[in-house]
C-alpha cells in the first residue's frame, strides 16, 4: 500500500485494481443531533468530533462493523465500530460497500493516516473534506483477499490489545504494591525489624561536582522521559558539562514536577542545573529510595507545597527535602526494592513485546 494515495501506486500486487474511494463506495457525511438529544448511557455511542463518543442515542445509522473518518475536530482520525452506532455531522461513514470488506478498508486508511491529516484544512477547527476522501486512490483486491488481509492485521490487532489490557493489569498490581510496600501496611515475609521515619535530606545528599561528559552520558530535563519511564539520548554539542552524577544515583527533574521526570541512574554522567543528582547515604538502599521518589505521593508533596514560577514551575529544593520517608531495615529495604523491580521487568517485557508485534503489524500492512 502506497503512503501517498494521490500518487502513482507503483507497487500494487499483480491483479489488483486501483480505484478512487468513491467508485467503489459512497462517502456520506453523518446526521446532526443536540446535546438535549445525548444520554450518558445508551446502545448506540454518537461519533462527532473524535474517536471518543460524545454520547449516546436511542438509534443508529451506521450498522456494526464499520469503519469511520472524523471529518472536524480530530479531522483525519479514522475509527471502527464492532457495535452499531450513530454517526453525527462532523463524522465521515461508508455505504454501499458491498465490493469493499470494511475492516480492509479500515486498514487502509489506517495505515494512510498521514497522507489524510496532510489533506485536513488547518484553522481554527480542523477539518477534512468529504471530496478529499471520495478521490484518494486506493488499492481494490479481490473480496477474498480483502477478507484475508483483514483478518491477519485483526489477529494482530487483538494480540496487542490483550497484551496492552495486560499491562494495565501489571501496572495496577505494582502500583498497589509500591503504595502498600512503601508504606509498612504490608511487611515481606521474614522481615520483622522497626521501620523509623526520616526527611528525605536526612538520607539524601545533593552532588554538586561537575564534569564535561560525551553528549550521550548528559542529562537534562529536556531528554528525561514523563511518567518516569526513563530517559532519551541527548543530541547536540560533541561534549557537555554539567553536575556529576554517579551509577545508582536519583536524577530528579526539577522543572514542572508534575510531569513526573525520575530516572534512577545506569551509568555515569553530567546533569544539568535543572536536574537535582541524589546520592544516597550510606545503609540506605539507592533503589528503595528511588521508589520512595518516583511516585504520585511525592510528587503530590513537591507541587503541592514547594513549586515557584507559573510558566515553568520549579520545586523548592529545601521543600523537596524535608519530605517523610518510611524507612525499614536496610535488608528488607533491598528485598522491598527487588520486589518491586521484578515487577517492573515484567511490565517492561510486555510492553517491548507489544512494541514488538505493533512493528510486525505495520511491516504487514506495509506489504
Amino acid at each position: 500500500m502506497s503512503d501517498e494515495f494521490d500518487t502513482e501506486i507503483s507497487s500494487c500486487p499483480e491483479g489488483w485494481e486501483v480505484k478512487k474511494l468513491g467508485e467503489i463506495l459512497r462517502v456520506k457525511r453523518g446526521k446532526r443531533l443536540v446535546r438535549r438529544e445525548l444520554s450518558t448511557r445508551g446502545l448506540y455511542p454518537v461519533y462527532q468530533n473524535s474517536l471518543a463518543p460524545l454520547g449516546f442515542f436511542e438509534s443508529y445509522n451506521c450498522d456494526a462493523q464499520s469503519a469511520f473518518i472524523i471529518a472536524a475536530g480530530n479531522a483525519g482520525e479514522v475509527g471502527y465500530s464492532n457495535t452499531a452506532f450513530w454517526a453525527a455531522d462532523d463524522c465521515f461513514y461508508f455505504t454501499d460497500c458491498k465490493d469493499l470488506h470494511q475492516k480492509f478498508l479500515y486498514y487502509t486508511l489506517l495505515h494512510n493516516q498521514f497522507y489524510i491529516y496532510s489533506q485536513t484544512r488547518r484553522t481554527s477547527i480542523p477539518r477534512l473534506s468529504q471530496d478529499v476522501v471520495a478521490n484518494m486512490l486506493i488499492p481494490f483486491p479481490p473480496l477474498h483477499e480483502q477478507q484475508a488481509i483483514a483478518d491477519t492485521l485483526t489477529v494482530f490487532d487483538t494480540h496487542i490489545t490483550n497484551l496492552a489490557e495486560l499491562i494495565a493489569k501489571k501496572k495496577a498490581i505494582r502500583d498497589g504494591a509500591l503504595d502498600d510496600l512503601m508504606s509498612g501496611r504490608t511487611r515481606l515475609k521474614g522481615f520483622s525489624g522497626e521501620w523509623t521515619v526520616k526527611k528525605l535530606g536526612e538520607v539524601v545528599s545533593c552532588r554538586k561536582d561537575r564534569a564535561r561528559v560525551p553528549t550521550k552520558m548528559y542529562v537534562t530535563t529536556e531528554n528525561m522521559k514523563q511518567n518516569f519511564e526513563g530517559i532519551e539520548h541527548y543530541t547536540g554539542k560533541d561534549f557537555m558539562t554539567g553536575i556529576a552524577f554517579y551509577c545508582s544515583d536519583i536524577l530528579l527533574s526539577n522543572i514542572r514536577p508534575y510531569l513526573r521526570k525520575v530516572y534512577f541512574a545506569d551509568f555515569c554522567g553530567s546533569c544539568s542545573p535543572d536536574v537535582l543528582a541524589l546520592k544516597a547515604e550510606e545503609n540506605i538502599c539507592a533503589k528503595f529510595l528511588y521508589y520512595c521518589i518516583a511516585n504520585d505521593k511525592f510528587i503530590y508533596y513537591v507541587m503541592s507545597g514547594g513549586v515557584k514560577g507559573t510558566k515553568m514551575p520549579r520545586g523548592d529544593k529545601q521543600y523537596i527535602m524535608q519530605y517523610y520517608i518510611n524507612l525499614p531495615p536496610l535488608d528488607e529495604q533491598q528485598a522491598i526494592a527487588d520486589t518491586l523491580t521484578a515487577l517492573d521487568n515484567e511490565i517492561n517485557a510486555l510492553e517491548a513485546e507489544r512494541s514488538k508485534i505493533i512493528q510486525i503489524r505495520d511491516g504487514a500492512m506495509n506489504d
